[in-house]
């Protein structure tokens, strides 16, 4: 390695400049394997440049490959539009293909900007109120309590996987929102494990 590494990029420095030079299967045209390749030859680099201590170009390395992956994150979406729009014209809503399995085109809708708070507000009072005559069904809290966890849990997916707020905490000691708020350690309801450090890197515009 030299002395000065280039500030940009985590790049292989000796590709093979045709495919005769690399090894079989990856002549005639295999480019899956061709790009594979060079994806273990950027991992590669970027241990070396980890092992220099290279911060810089290591963060110009993740930006370059957070870029390739939203290009080609890109290339799919258009793919699968396309096969979407072959389908319409077909008539088809899925389809077997050889060595893959099956390509399926689902309909829906995107929803966004629910009114979150008015909803729920209302899910609430429709489990414990009688919206005909206006009285409560119960005034029991227990079945209270149950009656709004039965309610909530018909419309929300209540699974392990749902992310509640911890809270954050002030400079005073105290949480502002989420759970520890109202004195309740999230660690009591679920497996908590440290999540490993990263660093964030800006991402890198692409250029014409």
């Amino acid at each position: 390695m030299s002395d000065q590494i280039h500030p940009r990029a985590i790049e292989p420095d000796n590709l093979p400049a045709t495919t005769d030079a690399l090894p079989e299967p990856s002549r005639n045209a295999d480019i899956i394997y061709n790009l594979r390749l060079l994806f273990a030859q950027m991992d590669d680099r970027r241990a070396e440049l980890a092992k220099a201590g290279d911060v810089e170009s290591l963060a110009h390395g993740a930006a370059d490959v957070d870029l390739l992956a939203s290009e080609l994150s890109t290339i799919k979406r258009s793919a699968q539009a396309d096969i979407a729009k072959i389908f319409a014209e077909t008539g088809e809503r899925k389809r077997e293909v050889p060595n893959l399995g099956i390509v399926e085109v689902k309909g829906g809708f995107d929803r966004k900007n629910w009114q979150s708070r008015k909803l729920l507000n209302r899910i609430i009072m429709e489990a414990i109120l009688d919206t005909e005559t206006g009285e409560f069904f119960t005034t029991e809290p227990a079945e209270v309590a149950s009656a709004i966890e039965t309610a909530i849990s018909t419309v929300l997916g209540m699974t392990g996987s749902t992310s509640w707020k911890v809270g954050e905490k002030s400079a005073d000691g105290t949480y502002k929102g989420g759970l520890r708020s109202i004195g309740i350690d999230p660690e009591d309801y679920c497996d908590e494990v440290e999540k490993p450090r990263l660093a964030t890197i800006p991402k890198r515009k692409a250029t014409t």
